[in-house]
């Protein structure tokens, strides 16, 4: 996603980041690899610059990177997306743990991940926090339900949809980064998918996004002077008078 949406107070020299939630997603998936030697495939549908998003994911670890990029895709709702990206799974062979952020922090509407799992025909948890254990076809992992948490166990296949998100930079080696040039990312569009140019885009939408505007806040300050004991007294007022303290 575009990263002035993530970090609206920063300067960067990137267009797109990865979505926070997601983010939270994959570090997750990491830490499954690292325990139980599990293959992770990052999957996206964007245009060409998601391509450097994709190569830090694989230098943060990740086995492969695969890139959904046409012109038939762009317009695309969150109905059209999940069925481009379900199509794309069903490429990729048999995957037992699907996993992805919650929502985007730009659009919100957090229906991507159960809109692939209808496509696939496979059961969906939403609010998922950390995944614990994966074994005997099964899936162990904490979500919230609440203000509460919850452990799950979960037959496999199913896709879990992430509640956390994480604003930590997305920052890799350069070595790290390098490898991950010379591995590459793959790059599918609609016809190596085989999926009916009806069905995916602006054509294979129920929706259609008028416009995006940015929420404007206005806000106030007011300069204290005099000595320290003046500016604390000062201050005091303020907040007993707005019910701060």
């Amino acid at each position: 996603m575009r990263t002035k949406y993530v970090y609206p107070n920063e300067e960067r020299n990137e267009t797109f980041t990865l979505n926070p939630y997601d983010h939270a997603a994959l570090l997750d998936c990491l830490k499954l690899k690292e325990a139980t030697g599990c293959e992770v495939i990052c999957l996206s549908m964007g245009s060409n610059p998601t391509k450097d998003v994709l190569l830090k994911t694989i230098a943060l670890g990740a086995d492969r990177a695969i890139l959904l990029s046409d012109s038939k895709f762009s317009g695309a709702d969150t109905v059209a997306t999940s069925k481009v990206l379900a199509e794309a799974i069903k490429k990729i062979g048999y995957i037992d743990l699907l996993v992805c952020g919650e929502k985007s922090v730009d659009g919100e509407t957090g229906q991507v991940g159960f809109g692939i799992g209808e496509c696939l025909g496979i059961p969906c948890i939403s609010q998922v926090t950390e995944v614990l254990d994966n074994k005997n076809d099964r899936v162990i992992l904490d979500k919230k339900a609440g203000n509460l948490i919850q452990t799950v166990s979960a037959q496999l296949p199913v896709l879990l949809s992430y509640e956390t998100l994480t604003l930590s930079k997305l920052t890799v080696g350069l070595l790290a980064l390098k490898k991950s040039k010379r591995e590459g990312i793959e790059i599918w569009d609609a016809e190596s998918l085989g999926i009916d140019p009806l069905l995916c885009g602006i054509k294979g939408s129920k929706t259609k996004v008028w416009r995006i505007e940015k929420e404007k806040k206005q806000k106030k300050y007011q300069k204290i002077e005099g000595t320290v004991e003046e500016k604390v007294n000062h201050l005091m007022k303020i907040l007993n008078a707005t019910e701060r303290v």
